[in-house]
């Protein structure tokens, strides 16, 4: 299937649409609360990994965000995997969720009520290996031509949860 446009055409369409975007206010689009972007924040990244749903401690890092006074959150919410429930065909879970669980939505809730402002992560290059099977075009390949395995895997993890890198652009 050919692309309408190439990167280049879009970088400069994304571009100019942004800069439009700021000349005029977009309809839709509620601006921040007064002040939101000027604060002094202290921002922490909370990034899961496939395994740590069922095992990660969810007291110990509310406590060490109230030691560090910690005004925001970036926590992982998947990508190619999911950390919360998901019934999206083809978006896999993380190899320790199980049913009930929802590792993500709970530390979004604990943090809120801490205050904390919170940003969900999402790792897009990831995929599992029933969509690239579905969708060869997006996988990334070494130059032998066979599917690489994504570099977050590490050999603890099952191979029936497995991920394979995906191609982020195809221009």
């Amino acid at each position: 299937m050919a692309m309408p446009f190439n990167r280049r055409e879009t970088l400069i369409l994304g571009g100019g649409a942004m800069l439009a975007g700021l000349a005029t206010p977009a309809a839709g689009f509620a601006a921040p609360h007064a002040g939101w972007p000027d604060e002094p924040m202290r921002w922490f990244q909370l990034a899961f990994t496939e395994d740590d749903p069922g095992r990660y401690d969810q007291a110990f890092w509310i406590d060490y965000f109230k030691q560090i006074h910690a005004q925001g959150v970036c926590l992982s919410a998947g990508g190619g995997i999911a950390f919360y429930p998901t019934r999206v065909p083809g978006h896999g879970k993380a190899s320790g969720l199980a049913p009930g669980m929802d590792p993500f939505g709970d530390m979004v809730k604990a943090c809120k009520a801490l205050g904390l402002r919170v940003l969900a992560r999402i790792d897009p290059q990831a995929m599992i290996p029933e969509v690239a099977k579905a969708h060869p075009e997006w996988a990334l390949r070494s130059r032998d031509g066979t599917i690489r395995r994504h570099g977050s895997i590490s050999e603890r993890v099952s191979s029936n949860t497995s991920l394979i890198a995906a191609q982020i652009s195809s221009c």
